[in-house]
């Protein structure tokens, strides 16, 4: 189960590559074909990021696209807010509307409790720490999309943080 849209994973792994390139510009298709992932997904994420002013665009043979915003400053938090997805965690585990959930979902405490703790390891994780987890996700298919190596990293022995914020 995905908390988050798609797009903002995709727009995750767009800027994972952009930190890696140095400034060197690189087009969606290369980002895209770097993870195995649709072009057109790539694309549409680097356009709203380039919307939000956190990359921006060159066209022409030796254009493509750079990260214009620090990523020593730029948290987790704000690429999901660039990318309108800071509403997508439901307020019921449970599916139900705000209202209902208010006045009967058996979770609320827990789930109000759990958002809050996301937004926090989002807001202290730096667009340059997902660059090194990328590097340190374990097998193939997670060194190749550190998305997907999450599980991995994740259910690992050892603990993993980010920004001395523990991931467990």
């Amino acid at each position: 189960m995905a908390l988050y849209s798609q797009s903002c994973g995709y727009a995750l792994l767009a800027l994972t590559r952009l930190v890696e390139s140095e400034s060197i510009p690189m087009s969606a298709k290369e980002i895209a074909d770097s993870y195995g992932v649709s072009t057109g997904s790539i694309s549409q994420a680097l356009f709203q990021l380039k919307r939000a002013q956190i990359v921006k665009g060159k066209r022409g043979k030796s254009g493509g696209f750079v990260l214009v915003s620090d990523p020593e400053s730029l948290s987790l938090m704000d690429v999901v807010i660039a990318m309108g997805c800071e509403h997508d965690l439901p307020c019921c585990l449970f599916g139900l509307n705000e209202e209902l959930a208010l006045a009967h979902c058996p979770t609320l405490q827990f789930w109000v409790d759990e958002r809050e703790r996301i937004a926090n390891m989002l807001s202290g994780t730096l667009v340059k720490d997902l660059h090194i987890l990328s590097k340190k996700a374990p097998g193939d298919a997670a060194a190749k999309n550190p998305i997907r190596g999450c599980d991995q990293i994740l259910s690992d022995s050892k603990a993993v943080t980010v920004s001395g914020v523990p991931l467990d």
